[in-house]
């Protein structure tokens, strides 16, 4: 399965000058999502649809906290949801991804670096 690349939009600092434009790109449920993992990315979850859609975020075994699971949420219909910033311990794959995915393209995706 190819995974869909995401690219993360660079925040604004704290001194901005002007606002940032987020994209917002459909799920491929049929292929999954990715996206660099610095340790400093937000993922931003919002389901366009009527229909309540789910989530997850894929987990890898973490060495500092013990803690191996994936989280997975329900997104109401409407619903924005966000997530992170993710550490690199307990999520990063080994090819410095990070995983998720949503089970329908009526959930849109954003991803900021902060």
């Amino acid at each position: 399965m190819a995974r869909v690349t995401h690219t993360a939009v660079a925040s604004t600092g704290k001194y901005p000058t002007a606002p940032y434009t987020l994209a917002a790109t459909a799920a491929t449920p049929a292929d999954d999502e990715q996206v660099a993992l610095t340790g400093r990315e937000v993922i931003i979850f919002r389901n366009s649809g009527a229909t309540e859609r789910n989530v997850i975020i894929t987990s890898v075994a973490d060495s500092q906290k013990n803690r191996t699971g994936n989280v997975s949420f329900a997104l109401a219909a409407g619903a924005i949801k966000a997530i992170g910033p993710l550490g690199i311990d307990g999520w990063r794959q080994s090819d410095g991804m990070l995983y998720f995915e949503a089970d329908h393209a009526e959930v849109l995706i954003s991803v900021i670096r902060v």
